[in-house]
């Protein structure tokens, strides 16, 4: 197993009675683009938090560069994983800059302020996102797309080498969920950056992605490069579902049969 990877080892993770990972082996190295696929209740969230070393697991372990990542100090975790949520509990009133600066904390020592670097890390990421203007805002006014591209402006800012991110076209609209897949993409070709996001459109997975993590039942799973694995057989499976495959102008497309 290579040092510079985020792996598990016969992961098993399971809620109550629901096995929802059995045994999972898993590398994601720098310079992949990953997706989770599962129905909902499947453990796609669970699985991305377990990920990032913020629940236990019932077994096996979670490797941060071949360290349990359970053992690592936190900041330490920090500049090197980052995790985009769901959703985005802004507690405190704060400005859209004031809150991508959030990312660089990691990267500070105890009780430093932000330095100008730091000042310039977050105003390139809120322009990556097309955020410049909406520096100076207040986070409660934006709309529930600006605030999910400020999450990912945040989490640019924190600059880590392993990207986790739960449904990044949360509230996005088409342009916009195409923009930002393909700056997080292009992350991983030119930044050697691994990425693991967690979609429910099998269309922008296959666009975007070149390996899948499939969820099936019961704590079955399929992981491999995106060609062995998004087939109209195994996406009928996984979704229970029979699937068609489309060939479109610019990209194949699968819809419901």
């Amino acid at each position: 197993m290579s040092l510079d990877c985020l792996a598990t080892r016969r992961l098993s993770l399971r809620i109550g009675t629901r096995q929802l990972v059995r045994n999972l082996d898993l590398e994601i190295r720098p310079g992949q683009c990953w997706c989770i696929l599962g129905r909902n209740g499947s453990g796609k969230t669970t699985l991305l938090h377990s990920l990032a070393g913020l629940r236990p697991v019932e077994g096996g372990e979670v490797l941060l560069n071949g360290a349990d990542i359970h053992g690592l100090p936190r900041r330490q975790v920090a500049r090197q994983l980052g995790l985009l949520s769901q959703d985005h509990e802004d507690v405190f009133p704060a400005t859209v800059l004031e809150t991508a600066l959030r990312g660089r904390h990691p990267h500070l020592s105890p009780w430093t302020w932000e330095s100008a670097t730091d000042t310039a890390h977050a105003r390139a990421a809120l322009a990556q996102v097309g955020l410049t203007e909406l520096a100076t805002r207040e986070v409660g006014t934006l709309s529930g797309g600006e605030r999910r591209r400020l999450g990912i402006a945040t989490l640019l800012t924190q600059d880590p080498r392993f990207l986790l991110l739960d449904e990044p076209t949360n509230h996005l609209d088409l342009h916009h969920q195409i923009e930002v897949l393909q700056l997080l993409a292009g992350l991983a070709r030119t930044q050697d950056k691994a990425l693991v996001m967690v979609l429910h459109d099998v269309n922008l997975a296959a666009r975007f992605c070149d390996h899948a993590l499939l969820l099936f039942e019961d704590g079955r799973h399929g992981v491999g490069p995106c060609a062995e694995w998004l087939t109209t057989e195994q996406l009928g499976r996984l979704y229970g579902h029979p699937m068609q495959w489309i060939e479109g102008s610019a990209h194949p497309v699968w819809v419901p049969a």
